[in-house]
C-alpha cells in the first residue's frame, strides 16, 4: 500500500494528475451521500471515479484520507469567500458569528458528507496528520478575517477554544448525538461567551 509520506506532492500535480485526484475526492463525496464511511470502501470509490482501485490509492492512502481533503477542500473554498466578502457585524463577536454561520451552512449543503468528513479527521490514519497544520492555519485565517484588526480577550486561548469546539460539534454531528442546528446554537453561544473586545485595534 503506498505510503503517507509519498502521498504529499513536493511540486504542483500535473494538470490531468489534478483532475484525476480531484475526480476521486468528488466520487467519495457523492458516494457518502448514501452510503456511510463505515461501510465505503476505497474500490466503491474508485469505481464511481472510474478509476481503477490502483489509481486512487496513488493518490491516497485510505478513505478516511480521501474525506479529510474533501474537508480540507470545503475549508478552501469557504476561505475564497470570506476573503471575497468578509463577514460583516458591528462586534468581533458577531463576525466571528457569521463565520461560524456560513461553515455550518456550507456543510448542512453536503448532507451526510460532514458525518464522513469529520470521522475521518477524528481517525487516527497517519495520512492524515499532514493535513492538520493546514486546517489550524485556515481557521487562524478565518478567524483574523472575523476579527479584522480587533482586540479581543486571550486571543490564543479564545480562538483555541472556539476552533476545538467546532470540530467536537462536528464529530458529535458525525455520531449522531447532535443536529446541525443545535451545532449552529452551540457555536453561537460558545461565541457570544468567549469573544470579549477588549478596546482598540491592532496595528
Amino acid at each position: 500500500m503506498t505510503s503517507a509520506a509519498r502521498l504529499v506532492p513536493s511540486r504542483p500535480l500535473r494538470t490531468d494528475a489534478a483532475l484525476t485526484r480531484r475526480r476521486i475526492i468528488d466520487a467519495a463525496v457523492a458516494r457518502a451521500r448514501t452510503t456511510s464511511i463505515e461501510k465505503l470502501t476505497m474500490r466503491d470509490i474508485a469505481r464511481k471515479a472510474n478509476v481503477s482501485t490502483a489509481t486512487a490509492y496513488t493518490y491516497f492512502a485510505s478513505k478516511e484520507h480521501v474525506y479529510a481533503e474533501a474537508y480540507v477542500a470545503g475549508l478552501e473554498t469557504l476561505t475564497e469567500r470570506l476573503r471575497a466578502r468578509p463577514p460583516r457585524g458591528a462586534t468581533a463577536a458577531d463576525r466571528v458569528a457569521n463565520v461560524f454561520r456560513r461553515a455550518i451552512a456550507g456543510a448542512a449543503s453536503t448532507g451526510d458528507v460532514v458525518q464522513a468528513t469529520a470521522l475521518a479527521l477524528a481517525s487516527s490514519n497517519p495520512a492524515i496528520a499532514p493535513l492538520r497544520p493546514l486546517i489550524d492555519e485556515t481557521f487562524e485565517e478565518w478567524m483574523a478575517i472575523a476579527l479584522a484588526g480587533a482586540r479581543i480577550a486571550d486571543p490564543v486561548e479564545t480562538l483555541k477554544t472556539l476552533q476545538l469546539t467546532m470540530f467536537a460539534a462536528f464529530v458529535a454531528v458525525a455520531h449522531g448525538r447532535l443536529t446541525l442546528d443545535e451545532t449552529g446554537q452551540i457555536l453561537a453561544l460558545a461565541v457570544s461567551r468567549l469573544v470579549i473586545e477588549t478596546g482598540g485595534m491592532t496595528t
